[in-house]
């Protein structure tokens, strides 16, 4: 016979029992979600520019500073136009990025430039975890391009250039612009030796190798201008 006593202890552990064995015990704790962002809303109407004007304009737009970091290399990078319309930091950013991811060939092989600003906290191209952000978050603008690669030093003999009545700006605003046309955003070294005539660069092989298409073109015979002064019709 059990004891009046033994008998009330069974009693008040059986519900306890009963409702571990009920509600089954997860094999791994759910892990806490994440919070929601906190971020001043605004509107921003930029038109374009590198990201250090980008940011000016945030700040503009939300009247409180933005905390930033650009690193030297990327601070030429040029970003598109950019007008929108209640937005915040996270969804402008997420937005740039998805813009800037651009497909690139140099030397026959596809690479894929991407520029963005990403949460130094954090700094992922995960988008969809950018979560917990505020309007203290420190952003960082990184510039992911063409893998490097060695530097080459090329000479370049101007003299034919010099005697036909260019000058050593005009070869050298030629190049520059041809740079710029192909999209290039850290331009090789130039630096002209007047004693010897020589254009000496330094940089990325295929940005310096663009150097001889430009002064093929120039060393192309140009037609006399005509005895009387007046220009040629074609």
């Amino acid at each position: 016979m059990k004891s009046p006593l033994l008998a009330t202890a069974l009693i008040a552990l059986s519900p306890a029992f009963l409702f571990a064995q009920e509600m089954p015990v997860p094999a791994h704790h759910p892990s806490t979600p994440a919070p929601e962002n906190h971020l001043t809303v605004f509107d921003l109407d930029f038109p374009g520019g590198t990201p250090r004007e980008l940011a000016a304009a945030i700040e503009k737009a939300t009247s409180r500073p933005l905390n930033v970091i650009i690193p030297l290399e990327y601070a030429d990078t040029r970003l598109p136009p950019l007008k929108m319309s209640r937005v915040d930091t996270a969804h402008l950013f997420q937005a740039l990025q998805r813009a800037m991811i651009l497909p690139v060939v140099a030397h026959n092989v596809p690479y894929t430039v991407t520029s963005a600003f990403l949460p130094g906290e954090n700094p992922s191209y995960n988008i969809n975890d950018w979560k917990g952000l505020t309007d203290d978050t420190v952003w960082v603008f990184v510039h992911n391009g063409l893998p490097s690669r060695e530097s080459v030093t090329r000479f370049y003999s101007l003299a034919g250039s010099l005697q036909n009545g260019l000058t050593v700006d005009d070869v050298v605003t030629a190049v520059k612009t041809a740079w710029q046309m192909h999209g290039v955003t850290q331009i090789p070294k130039l630096s002209f030796h007047k004693e010897t005539n020589l254009l000496i660069a330094d940089g990325d092989p295929a940005q310096v190798e663009m150097i001889d298409g430009v002064l093929n073109a120039l060393a192309a015979p140009r037609p006399p201008p005509p005895a009387d002064g007046k220009k040629s019709t074609p």
